[in-house]
């Protein structure tokens, strides 16, 4: 018994042990488990079909976060190339999360990217795989599904590398310049082949004296190999004060092929007098003037004999006081004072001047000075005419558009060029000008939208006579769903389209906003899509109004496309009564360019009718140009140019 009791305990003791060990590891386990982890799992990529040596492509690979700890920047967490580890065969070897990224466990996160083709023809592994990067950290979860990319090239292509051209000139001086131009197609490029630089913008032009710079008879650049073109220009004296300067490669009498280089408006400006939509002031003081009022007598009636008055919605939930205020006038003993309350929703109310059917045609500007009580006094400045038609009897634009930066405490001048108020094409009798205050429920105001409750101060409103150089489309400034034309802006597109349109801050040239374009045209080759603006919006803001531009020759503005995604070309069209006039611009890039187009462009363009401004997204004219068939485009500082 004590022998067979012995070996009872002994095999206990055994179990025991091993008990012992198996809870210690399970414990492990658990601990481990209990642990924060990296994992990942590879969901879906987007890679284009087949790829040029040398160009840059969207990518987008998505991987969802199957661990238990939280990617973001700080932490260290980065898309990372693999097959090999860290290679920079696409021209990076980390793709990084954005600074604001936050991706929680279960959560997705697809990383965007631009990469570049090698330069070498061949077959390259694509895949990627999560890293954490820096102390403690390393490669983790599941790779993406290797691509095998051809790489391969073209028998015509190149790619724009830089040119040295100064943006300044003066008129007829000649001046040297340079753009150089990388051959990136399997043909050499020489001269007895009838390779050439070709000028752009627009196609084939003799702006600068010539459309060809040649090849020297020794020169013979093969693929992967860039080409400096060196050539003296001359600014023409009599072509205006702007020019565009771009040109592309070409096989004389076979094709047009590659990149353009960069557009750059070369200005030589001239002397005349300027005065466009951004609060210039009137500087020439020999131009013939007509003060409608400047208060100065105390009275109702204005200089012209013409009915005063404030007026209000006949709900009653907008008012308006007006008064005369001898305090601090801009000029003389009196200004006017509104004292202005739309607090209620849709109320309106504000200030009206008879204008007595005045001709007014010898005029071409109106302005006023103003300041406020306080900063950022919002209103809308109107012109009635007495025509019978709905659409041409009124015209109004916003203050925020004529004035850079707003209404201040302080007296500032605000001149308004008669074009800008494009519904109105006969001043031969003119009936009132009016300024209103509203409160619309819906209505487009702008972020920064001052007081609905307060006091603006008027004085020396008048019709003038300065040379208007610049009509002014819109600057985005106010962030107003509406040009500095007074019609609506909008968004058009097919089926298979789409397009959003705001205002951002993070991308802008003039005031603190641009136009932000977000577009989509992958879902088939016959996607479109774009943003429209109306030009006057006649008696609903709807209706597009022609407007005689025909003292104009440019249409300019500035551009650049997003940060990632980027359409390399867009459509621009200007409406006439006849239809859609359009013109390419190219050579779209992610940093700000200044365009300037002369109206002769646009083909067919009756510059009497003009009515309205279309940016349009084609999926196979950017597919051409090899642009991002979804991204944004960002538009900054539209006006009409002399």
């Amino acid at each position: 018994m004590m022998a067979k009791n012995g070996g009872y305990k002994e095999r206990f003791a055994m179990l025991r042990f091993s008990a012992a060990i198996f809870f210690c590891l399970m414990a492990c386990a658990a601990s481990s488990r209990a642990e924060a982890a990296d994992n990942s799992q590879f969901d879906s990529q987007s890679v284009p079909d087949t790829m040029t040596c040398f160009r840059n492509y969207t990518v987008s690979v998505t991987m969802k976060n199957t661990g238990t700890t939280t990617w973001t920047q700080a932490g260290g967490y980065n898309l990372g190339s693999y097959n090999p580890y860290d290679n920079w065969t696409w021209g990076l070897s980390r793709v990084p999360l954005s600074s604001t990224a936050t991706v929680c466990p279960g959560e997705s996160k697809t990383f965007t990217f631009t990469v570049t083709a090698p330069g070498t023809p061949g077959t390259y592994n694509f895949q990627w795989q999560m890293v954490k990067d820096g102390v403690g950290g390393a490669w983790f979860g599941a790779y993406s599904t290797n691509r095998a990319q051809v790489v391969s090239t073209v028998t015509h292509d190149a790619l724009f590398v830089s040119q040295s051209v100064p943006a300044n000139m003066v008129a007829g001086q000649p001046q040297s310049v340079s753009v150089t131009m990388k051959n990136i197609g399997s043909n050499t490029w020489t001269k007895a082949a009838n390779y050439k630089l070709g000028s752009q913008n627009p196609h084939d032009n003799l702006i600068w004296g010539f459309n060809r710079v040649e090849l020297a008879a020794g020169d013979s650049i093969a693929f992967g190999q860039p080409k400096t073109f060196t050539f003296t220009i001359t600014f023409p004296p009599s072509k205006g004060p702007y020019q565009n300067f771009q040109w592309r490669m070409l096989e004389e009498g076979v094709k047009w092929f590659g990149d353009p280089s960069t557009n750059l408006c070369v200005s030589a400006p001239d002397r005349s007098v300027s005065v466009g939509g951004s609060g210039a002031k009137v500087e020439d003081m020999n131009a013939a003037s007509a003060v409608i009022d400047n208060f100065n007598d105390n009275g109702l009636l204005n200089i012209w004999g013409g009915e005063t008055g404030a007026f209000f919605d006949g709900r009653h939930t907008g008012d308006c006081v007006m008064s005369n205020s001898a305090s601090a006038p801009q000029e003389g003993a009196y200004s006017l004072r509104l004292d202005f309350d739309v607090i209620n929703t849709n109320g309106y109310s504000g200030y009206y001047s008879r204008l007595q059917s005045h001709d007014i045609r010898a005029y071409t500007a109106l302005s006023f000075y103003v300041k406020g009580a306080v900063n950022g006094e919002f209103f809308k400045v109107e012109l009635k005419s007495s025509d019978a038609d709905v659409n041409h009897r009124q015209a109004a634009v916003y203050i925020t558009d004529y004035l850079e930066g707003g209404v201040t405490t302080s007296w500032q001048q605000v001149t308004i060029p008669l074009h800008n108020f494009a519904n109105i094409d006969d001043w031969t009798a003119s009936r009132e000008c009016v300024f209103t205050f509203e409160n619309f429920d819906g209505f487009p105001k702008p972020i920064d939208r001052g007081p609905e409750k307060g006091q603006v101060y008027i004085d020396n409103v008048a019709l003038v006579n300065p040379v208007i150089n610049v009509v002014r489309v819109d600057h985005f400034g106010d962030q107003l769903g509406l040009c500095a034309l007074g019609g609506n802006m909008g968004t058009m597109f097919d089926k298979s389209g789409t397009c959003l349109y705001g205002f951002t801050s993070a991308h802008y040239v003039g005031s603190k906003y641009s136009l932000q374009m977000t577009y989509n045209v992958n879902a088939s080759s016959e996607a479109w899509s774009g943003v429209f603006m109306l030009f006057g919006g006649g008696d609903n803001g709807w209706t597009a109004v022609p407007h005689d531009f025909s003292a104009f020759n440019y249409i300019r503005l500035d551009m650049r496309g997003g940060d990632v995604n980027n359409p390399k070309v867009v459509k621009i069209e200007l409406v006439d009564s006849a239809g859609r006039r359009p013109y390419y611009l190219t050579g779209i890039t992610n940093t700000w360019q200044f365009w300037l187009v002369p109206l002769s462009n646009f083909s067919g363009l009756n510059k009497a009718t003009i009515k309205q401004m279309n940016f349009v997204f084609e999926n196979g004219t950017i597919g051409d140009y090899g642009g991002a068939k979804s991204g944004d485009l960002y538009v900054d500082r539209i006006q009409f140019e002399k």
